[in-house]
């Protein structure tokens, strides 16, 4: 199995967030991905690839304009967390470094450094070689990326996420064929309904209810898509606690929802904070649970571009990352 991964991305390594009402450390750091290719890279299932290119994010396909715009020319010597935010849309830009990203920002826990710009431009190009290489062969597909992207939507970002990796996988192998997307991260992904709440992608998302968990104001189960996109919008929130064999179940139904749609390509956005050791998640879901989970979404029989999110228990990422792949290896 091919595994991409951005070489470059460890450029990108805040030192802390604002979250719970205090700076605590980053909790999106380079480690997450460095655990995950050290335990591959002795894997003779998987075939490694660090991607060294990049692309300009000006032409990624599914962003608002103005904020790739802000993201391309921000010249900053330190780690920006903006304090004020566009809450009105109001759209004229500020001078200020930190309130140009707050018109577009949603939380605290999204720092925007001197080469947050050059590891997202790698960090496309290493998507769309992935892209390049499923549409090609037809063969499952494993990104190894940071920053994550399912909380970044068509004109907002936030939640460690930038520019949206799924989506702009997405919008690419569209043009070859139906696409459907199975998040199955612990936090609801907002950004890639935002992306396709009008369109015929199919998005479906297994999540904590987001009455008690972030990102709060989006992920309810009436949520359901709008004109060409409605009913092509699933969501499936889940209580704190779930256990291992609830949340299986709700995957199936899943999956039944996915497999009646008869997607050429399924991109899943994949989440390791719903393992029952992760500091960011509650669900009650253990190592050969993971294993499960990746058995079932490989019965679909389907070409899988699978696209890391969340996850981070970051002494036990190795082990978990292997669980879930190995069906798709």
């Amino acid at each position: 199995m091919r595994v991409f991964v951005p070489k470059i991305h460890g450029l990108h390594s805040p030192e802390y967030e604002f979250n719970d009402s205090k700076l605590i450390k980053y909790q999106e750091p380079p480690d997450r991905i460095d655990k995950i290719v050290e335990r591959l890279s002795i894997n003779h299932r998987y075939i490694v690839t660090e991607v060294t290119g990049k692309e300009k994010l000006s032409k990624n396909g599914v962003h608002f304009d103005k904020m790739i715009e802000i993201f391309e020319n921000i010249r900053t010597d330190k780690y920006l967390i903006p304090d004020t935010f566009n809450i009105k849309r109001i759209e004229k830009e500020p001078e200020e470094c930190s309130a140009k990203l707050g018109m577009y920002l949603f939380d605290t826990a999204t720092p925007f450094g001197p080469n947050t710009a050059d590891v997202l431009r790698n960090s496309f190009m290493t998507i769309k070689e992935a892209v390049n290489h499923i549409k090609k062969t037809k063969e499952n597909v494993y990104v190894a990326i940071r920053p994550p992207g399912h909380h970044a939507g068509y004109d907002f970002f936030g939640g460690y996420c930038y520019m949206n990796n799924a989506a702009i996988a997405a919008v690419r192998l569209k043009k070859t064929g139906k696409v459907a997307i199975l998040d199955i991260d612990y936090h609801h992904g907002n950004g890639t309904q935002d992306i396709f709440y009008y369109s015929d992608v199919l998005y479906v998302s297994l999540h904590a209810d987001p009455a008690t968990e972030f990102p709060y104001y989006w992920g309810y189960a009436e949520e359901s898509g709008e004109g060409e996109g409605y009913g092509y919008n699933v969501n499936i929130p889940l209580a704190r606690g779930t256990k291992r064999q609830d949340y299986l179940m709700a995957l199936r139904n899943a999956l039944e929802i996915i497999s009646g749609f008869s997607p050429t390509f399924l991109i899943l956005s994949l989440g390791l904070d719903i393992y029952r050791g992760d500091p960011l998640g509650t669900f009650d879901i253990d190592r050969d649970g993971l294993n499960e989970i990746g058995v079932l979404i490989r019965v679909l029989g389907v070409p899988v571009l699978i696209v890391q999110e969340g996850g981070y228990a970051i002494d036990e990422i190795g082990d978990n990352i292997e669980a879930i792949l190995e069906p798709f290896s």
